[in-house]
């Protein structure tokens, strides 16, 4: 009796370890679907890219499994899981537990349809070549006509972008620098800035050539710049302060004098107020394009703003106030 037992005891186990087993490779298929699909296994997955979709959005999925979502509002980060066997994508967004889930309708090298939990279909076309030499964060195509320093020069104000092939920048405003990341769409002519202090913002190229590029800013302005040479950067170090600079302006001129010894003069010549000269001394920091002028016990500090070696045109910001100045001698 105890022998039969143990036979059919025997008998059921093995049954059991059978479906177990079963069911143990069913699921070691889906994680390893998952795992291709992230690239973990060496993949090269059609999801992984840059995606676009309407009103400027998109997706960019890395093979690493992890991605992010970028609008008008700052970029929201992701990881995510695409199971190519049941066309599942899941996206963990900042740690969520609770993914939003989307229904892959259609995946091919250049179209992405997907339908999400509420039964909405949107479809996404793939981005380009990014400028960064193939990293998946850089949507960018062909920017070699944006790349380089672009200046707007403006009643007396001087702005300027400067775009690296590496996918960073700069902005140059009243004399302050901003460094930020960004990403070109030449198909939309849409630069998409990123500030490294977490601002954001959406240029719209009106018009790119080798030198004259047009964009709209804030939705409304538009503005021309053209392209310089050089970095973006307050004062060449090649120039020189030394000269006679004239400023005239609505009531009188203003004459600026820096000589070799680092002294100089000051003359202002108000036609309702009448005249007032002064000496100064002054050092010129020609990295950082600043001029420290002493006036007896009182230090004035000014920022070259625009200065050419090859000009006679200088532009100074005072901290209240925007000179441009034209070299007599």
């Amino acid at each position: 009796m105890m022998k039969y037992m143990k036979a059919g005891t025997s008998f059921l186990m093995l049954l059991l370890m059978s479906v177990c087993l079963g069911t143990l490779v069913s699921c070691g298929e889906d994680d390893n679907a998952n795992n291709a699909a992230n690239g973990a296994s060496g993949s090269t997955s059609k999801l992984v890219g840059t995606w676009y979709g309407s009103n400027g959005i998109f997706y960019v999925f890395k093979a690493d499994g992890t991605g992010y979502f970028k609008d008008d509002d700052p970029r929201e980060d992701f990881d995510y899981i695409y199971n190519e066997n049941k066309a599942v994508l899941k996206l963990y967004f900042d740690g969520d537990t609770k993914p939003e889930v989307y229904t892959v309708i259609s995946l091919t090298d250049s179209r992405l349809v997907w339908e999400d939990e509420s039964g909405d279909v949107e479809t996404f076309t793939k981005g380009n070549v990014p400028a960064g030499g193939g990293s998946e964060d850089k949507p960018n195509s062909s920017v070699s006509k944006l790349l380089g320093v672009w200046e707007c020069f403006e009643e007396d104000e001087i702005f300027r972008y400067q775009f690296n092939a590496d996918g960073t920048g700069a902005m140059e405003e009243h004399t302050y620098i901003y460094g930020f990341t960004y990403d070109y769409d030449e198909q939309k002519s849409r630069i998409y800035i990123y500030y490294d202090d977490g601002d954001t913002d959406i240029l719209i190229v009106v018009r790119l050539t080798d030198t004259v590029l047009v964009l709209r800013e804030g939705g409304e302005y538009i503005t021309t710049y053209t392209k310089k040479s050089g970095s973006v950067n307050p004062a060449p170090e090649a120039f020189s302060l030394i000269g006679t600079w004239k400023w005239t302006y609505d009531t009188g001129y203003t004459v600026i004098t820096f000589k070799a010894d680092g002294t100089g003069t000051i003359r202002d010549v108000d036609y309702k107020e009448g005249a007032d000269t002064e000496s100064f001394t002054y050092i010129y920091d020609s990295q950082s394009g600043v001029i420290y002028m002493t006036f007896g016990d009182e230090t004035e500090v000014c920022t070259v703003v625009k200065a050419e070696s090859t000009s006679t045109k200088l532009v100074i910001y005072d901290g209240d106030e925007y000179m441009t100045f034209v070299k007599t001698n």
